[in-house]
C-alpha cells in the first residue's frame, strides 16, 4: 500500500469537533499553567499525554503514517491522536504559522481525517488553531491529466502519473519531488550544480534536479491561472543554465499538467 495509517478516522462536524476539543484544551491549559512556557517540547508532549490519560482519554502518541512509492519510503509521526478521533500537533514556537497548518493538513490528508488541531505551548497563553479540510480521499484521486504540451521522455511521464494515482493530489510539491528523486537514484545522483550565465558571463552555480545531463525537472502545485507566469521564469532559468529543457509537472487539485 502506498499510504498506511493504523487508525481509520471518522468525519466530524464543526459542533462535534468543538465539543470534543473543549476538555482536551482544558488539559493543555492546565499543563502550561503548571509548567510555564519555557520547557522543551518533549516535556509538554509527555505532560499533555499524562494529563489527558488521567482525564479519561485514550491517547496514541507518535502515530506513524507510512508513505511509499517504488524506491521511496518515508514515515511521518503525528504527535498525538486522542480517542482515535482527532490528531493534535504540538508545538513550542514563538507563534503558529501557515507552515505549521500545512504540515498538519498534510498529515490529515494522508490519514483521511477532516479535522485536527495545532497547539502551541510557548506563547504567553496556549495558542491553538483548528485545521479543517473538506477534501476527501476520493476527490484527491479524481483528476485529469493534461499532456498537450508534453514532448519529453514517456517513462518520466508514466512515473509521475503513477505517483499521483497512488498518493492523490493536494500534497506538497516537495513530497512528489522527493519520491521522483528517490526513484531516479537519489539526491547524490539527481541533484547537481550547474553554472548560470547572463550575457555570456558566469554569475554562479545553481542546484538543479536532473533527469538527464541537459534536462532538469521540477514539480509544483500552483493554481492553473498561475502557470503562465511560472513558465516565463522557468524558461529564463533554463536558458541561463544552457539546459536543453526542463520537465515541469504541476499537480493541482483536479488536474496534473505536464
Amino acid at each position: 500500500m502506498p499510504i498506511v495509517c493504523p487508525i481509520s478516522f471518522e468525519s466530524l462536524t464543526t459542533d462535534e469537533m468543538r465539543a470534543f476539543d473543549r476538555p482536551v484544551m482544558h488539559c493543555a491549559f492546565t499543563v502550561q499553567s503548571e509548567l510555564g512556557r519555557l520547557c522543551d517540547e518533549f516535556i509538554y508532549k509527555n505532560s499533555f499525554r499524562q494529563r489527558l490519560r488521567r482525564s479519561g482519554f485514550d491517547v496514541v502518541t507518535e502515530l506513524p503514517i507510512e508513505l511509499s512509492f517504488g524506491r521511496f519510503a518515508k514515515t511521518f509521526y503525528v504527535d498525538a491522536v486522542v480517542n482515535n478521533r482527532v490528531p493534535y500537533e504540538l508545538k513550542v514556537v514563538r507563534q503558529l504559522t501557515t507552515e505549521h497548518e500545512s504540515q498538519l493538513l498534510t498529515y490529515m490528508l494522508l490519514m483521511k481525517a477532516n479535522r485536527g488541531k495545532l497547539v502551541n505551548f510557548r506563547s504567553e497563553r496556549v495558542e491553538s488553531r483548528f485545521v479543517n479540510t473538506s477534501i476527501t480521499w476520493e476527490e484527491r484521486h479524481r483528476f485529469g491529466v493534461d499532456k498537450q504540451n508534453w514532448g519529453g521522455d514517456s517513462a518520466f511521464c508514466m512515473m509521475v502519473e503513477a505517483l499521483v494515482h497512488d498518493w492523490g493530489t493536494c500534497l506538497s510539491g516537495s513530497m512528489y519531488t522527493q519520491a521522483v528523486t528517490a526513484n531516479l537514484g537519489g539526491d547524490e545522483v539527481v541533484v547537481q550544480e550547474l553554472p548560470l550565465s547572463l550575457e555570456n558571463q558566469f554569475v554562479g552555480n545553481q542546484k538543479f534536479r536532473l533527469y538527464a545531463p541537459d534536462v532538469a525537472f521540477g514539480i509544483t502545485t500552483f493554481n492553473r491561472e498561475d502557470l503562465s507566469k511560472q513558465a516565463s521564469h522557468l524558461r529564463r532559468l533554463v536558458a541561463a543554465a544552457q539546459l536543453r529543457s526542463m520537465y515541469w509537472v504541476n499537480v493541482a487539485r483536479h488536474e496534473v499538467v505536464l
